[in-house]
């Protein structure tokens, strides 16, 4: 199991930096600096859950690690499952990343709600989530700018 979840994030990271574009200009965005990703920074914590499945969202921002102010993670859990622990392997983005679990998702579903807070301009970021449980596996690509919710369904 271990093999497929380190094949399924080398993959993924590859699928986020496919998806890591320069932001479409559109009215929301044209009056403000639109920050183009040069260099780019990630972060992908993993959450164990008490109910045996593991959660991992991988979050790709295009911008440095200066300009970001929060990472915000919202987590929706069926009910009676908690968080054992959380692993944050951003080491650039440490005091940055926050969690907040929700048990509020339907038997079987879990929700990410993802949202990127810079000090200056909007940057592209794509948020790919995934959930191993005993049923099966689930992941979901979302990707959008900072400042928004970036939500992703997952139903293994």
């Amino acid at each position: 199991m271990k093999t497929l979840v380190r094949l399924l994030i080398v993959v993924a990271f590859g699928l986020l930096l496919a998806v890591q574009q320069p932001a479409p200009v559109s009215a929301d965005t044209a009056s403000a600096d639109i920050d183009l990703g040069i260099g780019g920074c990630r972060t992908d914590p993993i959450l164990i859950l008490s109910n045996g499945a593991t959660m991992q969202i991988i979050v790709n921002i295009g911008t440095n690690a200066g300009n970001i102010q929060r990472v915000l993670y919202a987590v929706h859990l069926p009910q009676g499952v908690t968080v054992q622990r959380i692993v944050y392997t951003g080491n650039s983005l440490t005091g940055k990343e926050n969690t907040v679990v929700v048990n509020d998702a339907p038997k079987g579903q879990y929700v990410t709600d993802t949202i990127v807070t810079l000090s200056t301009s909007i940057a592209p970021v794509s948020v790919l989530s995934s959930v191993q449980t005993n049923d099966g596996f689930a992941t979901q690509l979302v990707a959008g700018t900072s400042g928004k919710h970036l939500v992703a369904l997952l139903t293994p």
